[in-house]
């Protein structure tokens, strides 16, 4: 019972952490209009959601990660005219589709016996590549709908440095955060029900 709860107080934590850093660290990022924000915060999701994970959370709650970060992201609708409502649907749409997508990849390397550096790498790669065509394809379907302005349409030419080079980047931080993780804290008991 203990150990539930407290696992439960660490998929809050982690919720909060990563939508706080959302409010405060992708504010300042886009304000300074650093072209890899979105790449600088896709790993703050992920590695959150991973620490869940390690530490005995289920499939489950890796979403709830998400979901408690989209919630604190939701604030910012507070401060955004109602005509710029998509300023804050977007980056609450995307923190859902992270969550949903990288439970895949993160139970497939969690059950793994050694985390190996490419297929760590591939596995995170494809899945922030199908989050963002699926991040793309629902701003498309939001601009048919509402009008409201989108990143891009789904020409893959348009998009390329969101698509490969920002998706690179995500990687990189995340599979060496694993490595280091793993270098410095052995890992044990990584089997799942």
């Amino acid at each position: 019972m203990k150990s539930r709860l407290n696992i439960n107080i660490f998929i809050v934590l982690m919720g909060l952490l990563w939508g706080v850093t959302e409010l405060t660290a992708g504010y300042l990022l886009h304000l300074l209009h650093i072209p890899i924000a979105g790449a600088l915060l896709m790993p703050v999701g992920v590695l959150s959601m991973l620490s869940v994970y390690s530490l005995g959370g289920t499939k489950s709650s890796l979403f709830l990660v998400s979901l408690i970060a989209a919630f604190v992201k939701l604030i910012t609708i507070l401060f955004v005219p109602v005509t710029n409502f998509y300023l804050v649907i977007n980056p609450v749409v995307a923190i859902l589709l992270e969550g949903l997508i990288m439970i895949t990849p993160i139970s497939i390397i969690f059950n793994l016996k050694s985390h190996r550096v490419p297929g760590v790498f591939i596995a995170f790669y494809a899945a922030i590549l199908l989050y963002k065509f699926a991040f793309i394809s629902f701003q498309a379907l939001l601009s048919m709908n509402t009008g409201a302005p989108a990143l891009g349409g789904l020409n893959i030419f348009e998009n390329s440095w969101f698509l490969f080079v920002e998706t690179l980047i995500s990687s990189v931080i995340i599979t060496g955060s694993l490595l280091l993780k793993e270098l410095f804290l052995p890992v044990t008991g990584r089997v799942r029900s």
